[in-house]
């Protein structure tokens, strides 16, 4: 066959084997739709209606938390639905939808800076590969995509973190070296990150080490500003006021061996349940056999792509245990859901970097690919995306569905009854379907307590309760 011929069958073949991981993604964007507000959202959103952006940010900061980005990020809803003006319960759920799809953006961004001057359609199915199996694998689904406070806090640092570094070991293996304006760039994102939780600086502190050290530990002045960066955000993180007051909340915490103890066991769990995944098995699969056979090989540097591809997952299981000693020493409890999906992000890209490494060093000392073989490798890497169908959130997915409508139409329902009511002191019935993919937290009987306080506020109402299950 003449090599334009296959270029376009390749063509096709990458087109149409990237309809299995979009239909994924659409599946996941769609459920997205039946967002709803809850708990953490109702607060932000009052406290913007009565303190404005400034005032929300300054009180949270001295009575709750430190994460100043995420703060801002959860009030947008109350932002947006004042400014457009719409009701924040249409504003959610598309601010759910338009946060996946940015989350899609950014692997294709990874991508594309792992595998350069690649072709479109092989970007498009490794991009939407890559995003499926990290949505997939969510250790919660919910509270990456369908929660704003989980988006703000953990999904959109990690964000930021990947691009941070893709960019360093993409440079580092390539021998490049580091513009003033990738500086600026990467020590912006260094820096908003850090704001974001407790965990991530030392992920991007692991970052910046392996880079440092890929590139035979020259370029210290550009690596020390990152660093610094980073440590600055870290810093306004740390010095809230209120996080002497959220600790305070945790008088488990602070006991060190049985926090190390915890960390191990809990770590081990997570972690064996992660990499077991046939998803990631597959996606690693298709890494390889996408960067050795179906791409053209390019010459890559020993001792870059060694350190990279052993030190970054070496350095990022290490970063996850300190993450759960940190979490299981300042509270006394497991780490939470949603952090635990950052740790998710950080493990799959690590991996996927460090495979591609591995395949693209080995791949230079093989004899040419002849065009059979690399329609072969196409055909291999999109029946490895069949795996993306049987995972356990697509699983979940199928099972939890039919009662979405029924979900969303309680929700609205009870958000009418609420801001249209003439009563100070209302009660709502209890809901008739619960899907985890779209709800954890609801109101209970107590009326001081969170949520019902700020949704109480949130409506201007005296006091909302539900009624007791029966």
């Amino acid at each position: 066959m003449h090599a334009k011929s296959m270029k376009r069958l390749h063509t096709a073949l990458l087109l149409a084997a990237s309809v299995l991981p979009l239909l994924v993604l659409f599946r996941l964007a769609v459920t997205a739709l039946y967002a709803s507000p809850e708990t953490d959202d109702f607060c932000f959103s009052y406290h913007y209606a009565v303190d404005g952006l400034f005032g929300t940010v300054a009180l949270f900061y001295k009575t709750a938390i430190g994460r100043i980005l995420p703060m801002v990020i959860m009030t947008l809803p109350a932002m947006l639905s004042r400014a457009i003006p719409l009701d924040m319960f249409i504003v959610y759920p598309l601010m759910m939808f338009w946060s996946l799809l940015a989350f899609i953006a950014v692997s294709a961004c990874v991508c594309n800076r792992l595998w350069p001057a690649i072709p479109g359609s092989l970007l498009l199915f490794l991009s939407a590969t890559f995003a499926a199996t990290i949505g997939v694998n969510a250790v919660s689904f919910r509270e990456m995509f369908l929660w704003l406070p989980g988006i703000a806090c953990y999904l959109v640092p990690a964000a930021m973190v990947l691009v941070v570094l893709t960019e360093l070991t993409v440079n580092a293996m390539a021998g490049a070296q580091l513009s003033t304006r990738q500086i600026a760039v990467l020590g912006a994102l260094c820096f908003l990150a850090a704001t974001c939780n407790e965990f991530t600086p030392v992920w991007i502190m692991a970052v910046i080490g392996i880079s440092f050290a890929a590139r035979g530990f020259t370029e210290f002045r550009r690596h020390a500003i990152l660093g610094a960066c980073t440590l600055a955000g870290f810093l306004v993180l740390l010095a809230a006021p209120g996080n002497l007051v959220r600790i305070s909340l945790y008088p488990a915490g602070g006991r060190i061996w049985p926090s190390i103890d915890g960390a191990i066991n809990y770590f081990a769990f997570d972690l064996m349940i992660l990499i077991g995944q046939p998803t990631i098995i597959a996606w690693l699969g298709i890494v390889a056999t996408v960067s050795i056979f179906v791409m053209s090989p390019k010459p890559v540097r020993l001792l870059p792509a060694a350190v990279v591809v052993i030190g970054i997952p070496a350095l990022f299981l290490l970063c996850s245990f300190i993450t759960f000693f940190i979490a299981y020493y300042a509270t006394g409890e497991l780490l939470a859901l949603r952090a635990r999906n950052e740790i998710e992000v950080f493990i799959i890209a690590s991996l996927t970097i460090s495979v591609a490494g591995i395949a693209r060093f080995a791949g230079q000392f093989l004899p040419s690919r002849p065009l059979q073989m690399q329609t072969a490798g196409i055909i291999l890497s999109a029946l490895l995306c069949v795996h993306l169908l049987g995972s356990p959130t697509m699983a979940i997915l199928k099972t939890e569905r039919p009662t979405f409508n029924t979900f969303w139409l309680e929700s609205v329902h009870r958000h009418a009854s609420i801001a249209l009511s003439g009563e100070n002191d209302i009660v709502v019935p209890n809901r008739t379907v619960r899907p985890s993919l779209l709800m954890q937290e609801d109101l209970t009987d107590n009326p001081g307590r969170l949520p019902n306080d700020c949704v109480a506020a949130f409506y201007g109402r005296k006091s909302v309760i539900m009624q007791p299950a029966p």
